[in-house]
């Protein structure tokens, strides 16, 4: 069922997954970028997504960054014997730039 609020859809509780819909991979892009939960809130709304407050976002970009760091850690134990020397530090690196370390 679909709720129509003013400016969006009302916001129902939903699971973080990895394979995200586009209103994660909105908040996860802006919230990459530095933008307020407030910018993203303001993006969501006039697009007719779904309407989070803008406390909310901050909250649901640091669960999306878990999904997406436990996923990424799946995927290298189940491909370690591919490993390089150097791979170990990028993948370091990598996280820092995301803020996951």
């Amino acid at each position: 069922m679909k709720t129509r609020v003013t400016g969006g859809r009302a916001a129902v509780p939903k699971q973080v997954v990895a394979d995200m819909d586009s209103d994660d991979e909105i908040i996860k892009e802006m919230k990459g970028l530095g933008y307020r939960d407030e910018a993203v809130r303001d993006r969501l709304i006039s697009e007719g997504r779904i309407r989070y407050e803008a406390k909310t976002i901050s909250t649901r970009y640091i669960r999306i960054k878990r999904v997406l760091a436990a996923q990424e850690e799946r995927i290298l134990d189940e491909e370690l014997s591919d490993w390089h020397d150097g791979d170990v530090r990028l993948t370091e690196l990598k996280c820092r730039a995301l803020s996951l370390l």
